[in-house]
């Protein structure tokens, strides 16, 4: 039973990057591409969300537009950044756009 279903902000690449990822992992498909209507942040019609799954794993892509937000620089997080970075999983701070 999967737990957690990663999720993926694109500003407007949510399809092409799903469609790349179905193309290399084996026993990959795509599910479901919703689109936005015209109370979205982006142009009605625009793809919003598209569900997957890579090798049985569900994921979900979401075209959210620019994203302009800051890490919490918090102990915790840095913390949990540091457990999660153990295993060799690369991880980057996010900075603001300008």
């Amino acid at each position: 039973m999967q737990r957690i279903t990663p999720n993926l902000w694109f500003e407007d690449q949510a399809e092409e990057a799903a469609k790349f990822y179905t193309a290399v992992f084996k026993n990959s498909k795509i599910n479901t591409i919703a689109h936005y209507g015209s109370a979205g942040p982006l142009p009605a019609g625009t793809v919003m969300m598209v569900d997957f799954e890579l090798d049985g794993q569900q994921v979900t892509a979401l075209n959210g537009g620019p994203a302009d937000f800051k890490f919490n620089e918090s102990p915790v997080a840095d913390r949990q950044l540091r457990v999660a970075g153990r295993g060799g999983l690369l991880l980057a701070k996010a900075e603001r756009r300008r």
